[in-house]
């Protein structure tokens, strides 16, 4: 009986990853002058970046693209544009979706 229940409760819990979307993130930073190098070093001196993620529903992706515009790196980055897709189909449009958040562009010193 234990052993049903155990093997019962690994498949629920493996097929909820079958149910997640993919939610893909272009990430483009503009850097503050004179901080191209420092601003693009994490990421491999790659810009713009994908970022993809499992994720439940369309919701669910554009609050991770929403989380992901905030910029961390104050003085480093001045701007980021992030645009998202869930499953293939593009959220908001297409548009930017850093422009509904405030914390999107920072002031560079």
């Amino acid at each position: 009986m234990n052993r049903k229940l155990m093997l019962a409760a690994v498949t629920v819990f493996m097929s909820l990853n079958v149910f997640a979307g993919e939610c893909e993130m272009v990430v483009n930073r503009t850097p503050c002058p004179g901080k191209t190098d420092e601003a693009f070093e994490p990421y491999n001196k790659v810009n713009p970046t994908t970022e993809k993620k499992a994720s439940a529903n369309e919701k669910a992706c554009n609050e991770q693209a929403m989380k992901a515009c905030k910029i961390i790196r104050k003085g480093t980055l001045a701007k980021k544009d992030i645009t998202a897709k869930f499953n293939g189909a593009a959220i908001q449009g297409g548009k930017n979706i850093c422009d509904s958040v405030g914390e999107s562009k920072k002031e560079c010193k």
